[in-house]
């Protein structure tokens, strides 16, 4: 989903909006006449269109990169806490913040600093 969402978006910006901002733009300079106005009607819509789907299109996928991805990690390492709390040997020294965690874990987060 979020493959096809960056894909859209990077379709939309480098080819879709460029093109129908070119011909908007060159539509400028032909003269107004009623057979053409539908025609610069229908242009000037699908620019709209075509910049308020590259702006959703580019929330979507900064959302997924960025809230997927913490939200990932954030699953993972509490399911890797979980794993390695329940392995531990009670004892005063098993109850510290980097038995629990393990090395892998701090030395990752310190990494991610």
């Amino acid at each position: 989903y979020g493959t096809f969402i960056a894909a859209l978006n990077g379709l939309v910006n480098s080819l879709i909006r460029p093109y129908v901002l070119k011909e908007c733009v060159s539509l400028l300079s032909v003269p107004l006449e009623d057979s053409n106005l539908s025609i610069i009607g229908l242009w000037w819509t699908s620019l709209l269109v075509v910049c308020l789907l590259e702006a959703w299109t580019s929330c979507q996928s900064m959302t997924i990169l960025c809230d997927g991805a913490f939200t990932t990690f954030i699953v993972l390492a509490s399911r890797m806490l979980c794993l390695k709390s329940l392995r531990v040997v009670p004892s005063e020294k098993s109850r510290e913040l980097t038995s629990l965690f393990g090395n892998d874990v701090m030395q990752a987060f310190q990494r991610a600093r």
